[in-house]
């Protein structure tokens, strides 16, 4: 699947040294959504911190694994049929895998992609 690169500022602020990609369903449901103008003080690199924090949090207290599981709370439009918008808890889960060259590269994707 296609992957959108996080900015390495934004992961090395959260505490992250290797890269971090996301699936693009992560970052179209989630970090860039249609909708995301229409959300009160939200934008992409608010939402991405918040996904970032969260899993350096997880991470941290995870050892020996490549794989984690979390969760991050978005505000979420709520539908055309009842305009506003709720928070929503989504799950995610993060893989740490060899990149194009070999390097260590982190994925967040939802739970179930691979």
């Amino acid at each position: 699947g296609v992957l959108v690169e996080i900015p390495g500022d934004l992961c090395r602020d959260a505490g992250i040294v290797v890269s971090v990609a996301v699936t693009r369903a992560v970052w179209d449901e989630y970090l860039a959504p249609d909708y995301l103008s229409e959300l009160p003080d939200q934008d992409v690199t608010g939402r991405i911190w918040d996904l970032l924090w969260m899993f350096s949090c997880v991470a941290r207290n995870s050892r020996h694994t490549s794989t984690v599981f979390f969760k991050t709370e978005f505000i979420t439009c709520t539908g055309e049929d009842h305009p506003g918008y709720s928070r929503n808890l989504a799950p995610f889960k993060a893989i740490c895998g060899p990149g194009d060259e070999g390097e260590p590269v982190i994925t967040i994707m939802l739970p179930e992609e691979d």
